[in-house]
Parts: C-alpha cells; structure tokens; sequence
C-alpha cells in the first residue's frame, strides 16, 4: 500500500485531500532515509504522516497539542506533551529525531537546535523539512499575477502566504548551513522535494474551484457512509497516485520543500 492510501484510510485526511497528496510527495522523500532506533518524532502532530510512511513502530512522539497527541496514542511506543525548545528527556537520548515542516514555526530557533544537539546521541541525525524560499513564488495564485504582469501583487500575496501560514524562518540553503554550523551540526545532505507541478496542484486544491467540485463529498462527510468514503478514495487514487509516484522519483535543482540531514558529532 503506497503512503498516499495510508494516509487516506484516515476520514480526517481523506476529505481533506490536499493534505494527503502534498504529504505523501513529503512522505516518499522521508521514506528514503532509514530509520535508526531509538527516533523522536518532534511536533508529530496525529501521528498519521509518520505511521503512513515507517513500517518500525516509533519511539516517541511529541507534541505541544494534546489533542493530537490523543489521536496519536498507540501509534508510537509513547507520547510525550512538551515544549519543543524545553525538551524533557536526558542528555544523549535520541540515535535519531525527525520533523515534518514544524521548524519554520518555532520562534526560538536557536534554542530548539541546541536542545535538539542535547538529545540527540553523537553520531545521531536529524533530518526535517521546511518550506524552501521558493514556497511562495511556485503556487498557482503567484504564477496567475505574475503571468498577468502583476509583479508586486505578486511578491504581497507570497509574503502574505507565508505570514498566513506561520512560516518564520525561510532562508536559503547557504543560511540553513551557517545557523546548523553556528549550532554545532555538520549539514550531511540536502534535497529539495515538492516539484513546480505538485506546487502547482496542491494550491489549485486548495482553491475556491477546487473546493467548490469537492462540495458534494464535504456535504455527506459527517454522516459516515462507507460507499461514499470508497467511492473517493477510488477517485482520488486514480487522479493523483500516478502523479505523485513520478513527481516523487524526479530529482530536483529547486522544490517548495527543503529536506536538511544533519549530525551531531
């Protein structure tokens, strides 16, 4: 079963397929990386990206939202409520900690990094993702203005996207490796994910148009009828699991997605 269909089995993600289609492009990226026990899963949210693509049962999951992390029980070997920059575990604790676009939201980010050397054993390996500089300039709203010769509507509507969605820390490459450094971290790796075209989908999905085709799911969406929840899962496999299998294979100079791995020596 691909991660895509995992992540559909769940009704919360499957009537939000926008969700389930940009994350599992995410997911594919991640699944690359294998997993070195004992993992911390930092801002694991409901748990559901992270089971959708890791066949090893996690260690930890932790999250500053308790709801989502009653969603998440049982999905990891334990759940942990905390703070991300006041990590509660003991010095040396993690071979390795993973994240799904959690660090661009935290304020401190200095003192997350260095919380997250603390913890992590030497030799461990941190690897997240964070929305890259091109987030913005690669939906399909900034693509319209700008193809309209609208440049500085263009430039506010990406600034008042990534206000909107919380995103702090956008920096280039070169800044990620000098704040890693500064931090003591060695940048092993990186690779962009999130094509021009899955960009490109996944803000048409999330357009008024997009939701307005999508209405009459939305509508029986509360009365939990199986046929209906089998009839779009069987859509939206045919529509979008070929896309993200090819997107997911091409390797990539630029992508809406930065993933960074890196160690703590």
């Amino acid at each position: 079963m691909s991660i895509f269909e995992k992540m559909l089995t769940d009704r919360r993600w499957l009537y939000r397929p926008w969700l389930p289609f940009l994350k599992a492009v995410e997911g594919d990226a991640f699944s690359r990386y294998e997993l070195t026990l004992p993992v911390l899963d930092l801002a694991c949210g409901d748990g559901t990206f992270t089971i959708s693509i890791y066949d090893k049962k996690i260690n930890v999951g932790l999250d500053m939202d308790m709801e989502s992390l009653t969603k998440a029980s049982g999905k990891y070997h334990s759940i942990t409520q905390a703070d991300a920059t006041h990590l509660p575990f003991k010095e040396k604790t993690f071979q390795m900690i993973i994240s799904s676009c959690a660090v661009e939201h935290i304020p401190n980010l200095k003192d997350l990094l260095l919380e997250i050397y603390k913890v992590l054993k030497p030799g461990g390996k941190f690897i997240f993702s964070i929305p890259s500089v091109n987030f913005g300039d690669m939906l399909l709203k900034t693509r319209l203005l700008r193809a309209l010769g609208l440049e500085k509507q263009a430039n506010e509507y990406v600034k008042d996207k990534n206000r909107r969605s919380v995103h702090i820390h956008l920096y280039e490459l070169k800044e990620w490796k000098g704040i890693l450094t500064s931090c003591n971290f060695k940048l092993l790796s990186h690779e962009y994910c999130l094509s021009s075209k899955v960009m490109l989908l996944w803000s048409f999905m999330t357009s008024f148009v997009f939701k307005l085709f999508f209405l009459p799911f939305r509508i029986v969406r509360d009365y939990d009828i199986k046929p209906s929840d089998n009839l779009l899962r069987v859509i939206l496999k045919k529509l979008f699991e070929g896309i993200i299998a090819r997107e997911s294979n091409k390797k990539l100079l630029s992508g809406g997605y930065l993933i960074l791995v890196v160690t703590r020596e």
